[in-house]
């Protein structure tokens, strides 16, 4: 990766981690001391907690996240994380920017703004897998990102073609989940959810386990 292309994505990523701890220091003295901290499938509060949970938590685990994503090339036992770490930085960028979005639709409906809960984070998530299926195919054998299946750790070629295959899925999946639950809206987000997730992990496995059975 170019040393320009590196810094833009670093100031990106910074920018996306910090903002929510400048607005939790903004607004900490507009907001009550209880405040909602879980949401339903239909995104109606049913857990409430201290102000300083609703603000810092969600930064608090973004951080650890990234710290994770910094730290991954020191520590990967394959040594290939530089091969896709152009890939990398584009995941960890959408990663922040759906975690900036819930902390912001969080922090909004707090504040007493009406907030469509569940359909911001429903939209959002689904954003973020399409990105995720569509940068799967430029991943490379690693212990971190991606499917780490016995069968696509042992084999770079099942690496490559289960994931080619499951960044389709993850994409179309991605779209066509979006599109279902936008039509039932208001259906509980668990309905759609639990169906996406078995659609788009099931599948990859069970190919990756084909492709190694043909090989042996």
């Amino acid at each position: 990766m170019e040393k320009r292309t590196a810094i833009r994505y670093q100031v990106i990523i910074l920018s996306l981690i910090f903002i929510p701890f400048i607005l939790g220091w903004i607004f900490w003295g507009r907001l009550p001391e209880e405040v909602p901290i879980h949401w339903d499938g239909n995104g109606n509060p049913d857990g409430y907690g201290h102000k300083a949970i609703n603000l810092f938590m969600i930064p608090g685990i973004t951080l650890a996240i990234n710290g994770l994503f910094w730290i991954l090339p020191y520590v990967d036992p394959k040594k290939n994380i530089s091969q896709f770490v152009d890939t990398l930085r584009k995941y960890q960028i959408g990663l922040n920017a759906f975690m900036l979005i819930l902390y912001l639709t969080i922090l909004s409906s707090t504040l007493g703004y009406e907030v469509p809960v569940d359909q911001v984070i429903a939209f959002s998530m689904f954003g973020l897998f399409a990105l995720m299926g569509n940068y799967f195919g430029k991943l490379r054998p690693n212990h971190f990102v991606g499917l780490r299946l016995p069968w696509t750790l042992e084999d770079e070629d099942n690496w490559n073609k289960t994931h080619r295959f499951a960044g389709r899925l993850w994409l179309i999946g991605s779209v066509l989940a979006a599109i279902v639950y936008y039509f039932l809206i208001p259906v509980n987000l668990l309905w759609i959810l639990f169906p996406f997730i078995g659609m788009v992990v099931v599948p990859p496995m069970i190919y990756s386990y084909w492709l190694y059975q043909n090989k042996q």
